[in-house]
């Protein structure tokens, strides 16, 4: 209720022989996690992260002979022990103000946060 994201079904015949790990390689990362243009976008932020990224932002999903459905996790939770870590991100661009996009991560969090004050 607090986020809302556009999305894009893409459907496509894919050539004899071709594996779903290779199709997930060509369109993984997203621009919306990896930007663009691709290879200049993923060396500025490994230049810059400071972090690893773990799964967010990864390839999540499910494959079998017939079908598979992937996803980019772009907000999630990773629970270890007694431990939760929350991942969100911003689109950054050249114009983005840096308290803005803060305030964006913290507002995709709150779901969780909220949740999360109920235990």
């Amino acid at each position: 209720s607090k986020v809302s994201h556009i999305k894009n079904k893409i459907s496509a015949d894919i050539k004899d022989g071709i594996k779903d790990l290779e199709v997930i390689k060509i369109l993984h990362p997203s621009p919306a996690t990896g930007g663009s243009p691709k290879q200049h976008a993923l060396n500025e932020i490994n230049q810059i992260e400071q972090h690893y990224r773990g799964a967010y932002a990864g390839v999540l999903g499910v494959a079998n002979h017939q079908y598979s459905d992937f996803l980019v996790g772009i907000r999630s939770c990773l629970i270890t022990n007694n431990l939760i870590d929350l991942f969100s991100g911003a689109g950054i661009v050249e114009s983005s103000n840096p308290q803005e996009e803060w305030d964006e991560i913290l507002m995709k969090i709150s779901s969780y946060l909220d949740a999360l004050s109920t235990c």
